[in-house]
């Protein structure tokens, strides 16, 4: 924060710590006492073409997966202080069936509570018509997938890890696949393997049950480690520790999550996408 280079604070030669020049801007802002930061987008950019803005709070690394304008697009590169991601097509252009409807990650309990009420046969009184009828429909897609009893499900060259975890076990479990070569992309109700037979997808999670890389190692995958208000202030090597810090619990659980999964693996005809 004292760096003449960073420009937060400063000493005075009686040795009296102030406010420097950057650190008088960011506290006259209006926004600094504001107890939750505002939301981010990210700037996406194919080459030299602007492609538009998209809000991320997913973890994020190179060869990441995004669905962005009606279709998929790889992170080639990533600017994590200027908030821009650098991206390609991908070569599987279709959106995936479990696509992201917001930018609030899913906690833990809510991914399991939502599992409970697919598997319950009761439907609430104060459901309306329409709701009731949604939750039907919903019961009656997860039954016919078979999902009380399956958790890989493959869809044309992809291959869907449904985990019931939250966003940050997800995300680890992301990261972790990555690490060993697979494209992933992360969603609510767990991983998308793109390309990936169920085959395959059996190989990786049965490597990653057998031996799952450490919070440091995995670490060094991520690229959008600012999360928090004032991150972007705070060395690199700093907020990786703290990466390392906030998701080790979900590191040790990654063998039991992955050997869950393979357990769950049915080889029966592949996912086949619902109908509107």
């Amino acid at each position: 924060m004292g760096d003449p280079s960073v420009g937060l604070i400063e000493q005075a030669p009686d040795g009296q710590i102030m406010l420097g020049g950057l650190g008088e801007r960011l506290t006259s802002d209006r926004e600094f006492y504001a107890i939750f930061d505002t939301d981010e987008e990210w700037s996406l950019r194919h080459g030299a073409r602007p492609l538009g803005q998209i809000p991320i709070s997913n973890v994020l690394f190179v060869g990441s997966i995004l669905a962005f304008a009606g279709r998929r697009w790889r992170v080639i590169a990533v600017d994590d202080r200027a908030k821009v991601l650098n991206v390609e097509p991908h070569r599987s252009g279709r959106l995936p069936l479990f696509e992201r409807q917001a930018v609030e990650p899913l906690g833990d309990r809510l991914a399991q509570e939502m599992r409970a009420v697919y598997l319950a046969q009761d439907l609430p009184a104060y459901a309306d018509p329409a709701a009731t009828a949604l939750l039907q429909e919903g019961r009656d897609a997860f039954a016919a997938f078979d999902l009380s009893r399956r958790a890989v499900l493959a869809e044309g060259p992809d291959t869907h890890v449904l985990l019931w975890r939250g966003g940050e076990m997800n995300g680890v479990m992301a990261v972790a696949l990555l690490a060993m070569g697979a494209e992933t992309e992360v969603h609510d109700l767990g991983v998308t393997l793109t390309n990936t037979t169920i085959d395959h997808a059996r190989i990786l999670l049965e490597t990653v049950a057998a031996r799952a890389p450490s919070a440091a190692e995995l670490s060094a995958f991520v690229v959008n480690l600012s999360e928090a208000k004032f991150d972007t202030y705070a060395p690199q090597a700093v907020l990786r520790r703290l990466w390392e810090r906030r998701h080790e619990a979900y590191v040790t659980q990654l063998p039991e999550v992955a050997l869950q999964a393979v357990r769950l693996i049915d080889m029966t005809p592949s996912l086949q996408r619902l109908s509107t």
